[in-house]
């Protein structure tokens, strides 16, 4: 497998270009007949299950592109004795076999379930199975989460 670092600009692009139809294959697998219509004007796809928003694309970190697959759950509860919680249970769940391909992390005041993969030779079936994976987990857990640790709506204070 070629440095990810060794590789020129038009050989990264063609990367992308072959990702970016990778993930337009995968969506049509998933049932969007007109992908693009999902795509904001950054080139991110926004594809609702149950409900779950889940976003997918390319971002580039640290010169590598990779295929993200997002999933916002809830935001973090004003209670800060609910924090502690469920920050413990998020780190159990990232331990579970189950989610070995996707992680729990926290964006600002919102905790997310996410995957991502290099998108050199990213093919359509794995843009439907981690599509599948992330936002079918996400849907699960939201109604416990929200359940246990969603009772206070109120924006968190300093």
């Amino acid at each position: 497998m070629a440095d990810h670092h060794a590789r020129t600009p038009e050989e990264r692009e063609t990367l992308c270009a072959q990702g970016a139809q990778a993930i337009l294959e995968g969506m049509k697998r998933l049932g969007a007949s007109n992908p693009t219509s999902l795509q904001d004007e950054n080139g991110f796809l926004h594809f609702p299950v149950g409900s779950i928003q889940c976003t997918l694309g390319i971002v580039t970190l640290e010169e590598r592109d990779l295929f993200l697959v997002y999933a916002p759950i809830m935001d973090l509860p004003s209670d800060r004795d609910l924090i502690l919680p469920l920050y413990r249970l998020l780190l159990e769940l990232n331990n579970r076999f189950e989610l070995s391909i996707a992680k729990f992390g926290l964006h600002g005041d919102t905790i997310f379930l996410s995957a991502m993969r290099p998108v050199d030779g990213l093919d359509p079936t794995e843009v439907e199975d981690m599509v599948r994976w992330v936002s079918g987990l996400a849907d699960d857990i939201d109604d416990r989460l929200l359940v246990e640790f969603g009772g206070t709506s109120r924006r968190r204070g300093g």
